[in-house]
């Protein structure tokens, strides 16, 4: 029986809301990895377990029997998949009924990549298909994409296509049917492991084709028709391109020296083959019918002009900066600009001279307005604005925020009502554009471990959202806090699809931190934990939950703001 709602206002540095309790329900064996359903169902994994639990009444609704190593991902609102080494299931997450949907069993390494309303499954026993469902009508339609003797190797996602890499070619189909839109057969067939991780894949967009690197084959493709417009055997298949429209520029390190080629990009003949000594290509681009590269014969990094009409190097430049490693090279307003990891360089195209330096350290994090970025590094507690216009950089905050963290905190940048939200685990802080602090409040945790304890609920929960969104890629993300895990993945599932409705993309926002509000797990007046729910707009409390238990386990779901706390025998649900 539902309790009745008590709500309870207590005034500690203003008034807030206790949480209402909405429904509590006694459970044996609930141990196990939980997670929330696109449609608000809660999910329990156990080793040997399914269960669902309606969020409304905290009822059990069904529980089925699944493998240890059953991964979980969800098709649409409704649609809930179930997969191991020998078997891949749909259910409907509403009452676990099994859906026939196919006869076919795939089995030994199924791979499976969810997008929107489609999945792509491959195994195997050398059968791929997409099945794509309808939300309105509970249809299937399900299209065989390959079933020659090869296997998948590799998804590539663009709007609302999907171009899927076999070991003998390349498949696009249409996401939302799905149909099968072109099927181009790429000649030499990849046969063994060792193989496929060699490969260096490319796919690029000119006009209404494509230009494929793939298989040690450079092919041009009708993005349309999937003809093949022309195909070169490249030397390496570990060759990188550059291109415009005209030209493609490949390179490939051959022991001691850099091979070059130019191809004619609308032909696709050889036009020049040239190799020089020493220098590594890193990477490059076209600019004004010149080909720029990022070369580093040994460590030093140096920006070299490749003459295209005889593919040797004519200038090279040192732009080395200590604390910047290089990775990549491309144009910005008429500026080379080099990328790293921790950092920007600018370089004149002209005279080679270093017109700005952007450069932080690999702990900060960032957020892009519009020409500007801004770091927040919470060593040094600085808040720095980089215009990439100007190319000029400047330091907002005079004084350093005092930031506390936690271990394996990770921080979270955000900005809204012309201010910057910076918080962590047990932190948040607000600045102005003039970097001055608004507010900076912390929550002490409610005892040793409790962080860790939170990030790996949190995480388990993230993992289960991540097979729905991209698969596998999200079973090793033991390493990654929650929020920084869920946020990754919020912009995987944003790139990935705009098909499913904002109700699933709000629940997967990011953890327990939405637009307006935070939670964060603090202690309590009897040294024991309450979770807190924090108005981002003054850093003061609007809601807490009190729990007798110092590493509470819960999961959040942000967008019917509920708390689902479980103990040893019950769950309950709190109104936040």
């Amino acid at each position: 029986m539902k309790k009745v709602l008590v709500i309870i206002w207590l005034v500690i540095s203003g008034n807030f809301l206790l949480a209402q309790q909405v429904w509590q329900k006694s459970f044996k064996n609930i141990g196990g990895t939980k997670f929330i359903a696109p449609n608000g169902k809660i999910l329990i994994k156990g080793e040997k377990t399914l269960m669902c639990i309606s969020n409304v009444d905290g009822n059990l609704l069904w529980t089925e029997a699944i493998k240890a190593d059953a991964n979980i991902g969800f098709l649409g609102l409704d649609m809930l998949s179930i997969s191991d080494n020998s078997n891949l299931e749909l259910r409907d997450i509403n009452n676990g009924v099994k859906v026939e949907w196919n006869n076919q069993n795939y089995i030994s390494s199924t791979l499976i990549q969810h997008n929107g309303h489609s999945l792509i499954i491959a195994s195997n026993d050398n059968k791929t298909d997409a099945i794509s469902y309808n939300q309105k009508n509970k249809n299937f339609n399900t299209v065989n994409i390959n079933n020659s003797q090869s296997f998948l190797n590799n998804f590539y996602f663009r709007a609302d296509t999907a171009f899927i890499f076999f070991n003998n070619g390349l498949a696009k189909i249409d996401i939302a049917t799905p149909n099968t839109m072109f099927f181009v057969k790429i000649i030499k067939s990849i046969n063994t492991v060792e193989d496929q991780l060699n490969q260096y894949q490319k796919i690029a967009f000119i006009d209404t084709d494509i230009i494929v690197n793939y298989n040690g084959y450079l092919t041009r493709i009708n993005n349309l028709t999937g003809k093949i417009i022309w195909q070169q055997e490249l030397p390496s298949s570990l060759s990188k391109i550059s291109f415009n429209k005209t030209d493609i520029f490949v390179n490939y390190f051959n022991k001691k020296n850099s091979e070059l080629i130019v191809y004619d990009a609308i032909t696709g003949q050889k036009k020049l083959n040239q190799s020089i000594k020493s220098p590594y290509i890193l990477a490059s681009t076209f600019y004004d019918n010149k080909i720029f590269a990022l070369t580093t014969p040994y460590v030093a990094k140096n920006l070299s002009l490749i003459d295209l009409k005889t593919l040797t190097i004519t200038i090279q430049k040192l732009v080395k900066i200590s604390n910047i490693y290089y990775k990549d090279i491309d144009f910005f307003n008429n500026t080379i600009m080099i990328s790293g990891d921790d950092g920007y360089l600018f370089v004149d195209p002209k005279s080679y001279q270093i017109k700005s330096v952007f450069s932080g350290t690999y702990d900060f994090k960032s957020i892009a307005i519009g020409s500007k970025k801004y770091f927040f590094n919470h060593y040094s507690g600085k808040l720095v604005e980089q215009d990439f216009e100007t190319l000029t950089q400047r330091n907002l905050n005079a004084e350093k925020v005092n930031f506390k963290t936690q271990e394996n905190d990770h921080i979270n940048i955000s900005f809204d009502d012309g201010a910057f939200i910076i918080s962590g685990n047990q932190s948040i802080v607000k600045l102005g554009l003039d970097g001055k602090e608004i507010y900076n409040v912390y929550f002490p945790p409610p005892g040793e471990g409790t962080g860790k304890i939170l990030g790996k609920v949190l995480v388990a929960a993230a993992t289960s959202y991540g097979s729905y969104v991209s698969g596998s890629n999200a079973q090793n993300s033991n390493s990654l806090s929650s929020k920084q895990y869920w946020s990754d993945i919020q912009k995987s599932y944003q790139s990935l699809s705009n098909s499913l409705d904002l109700s699933v993309n709000k629940r997967f926002s990011k953890s327990f931190d939405d637009i307006n509000t935070i939670a964060m797990v603090t202690k309590s007046d009897n040294e024991k934990s309450r979770i807190v729910k924090v108005d981002k707009k003054d850093g003061k409390i609007i809601g807490e939950v009190k729990l007798d238990d110092r590493k509470p386990d819960y999961i959040f779901d942000p967008f019917d703001s509920v708390i689902y706390y479980f103990s040893s025998n019950s769950i309950t649900a709190y109104k936040i």
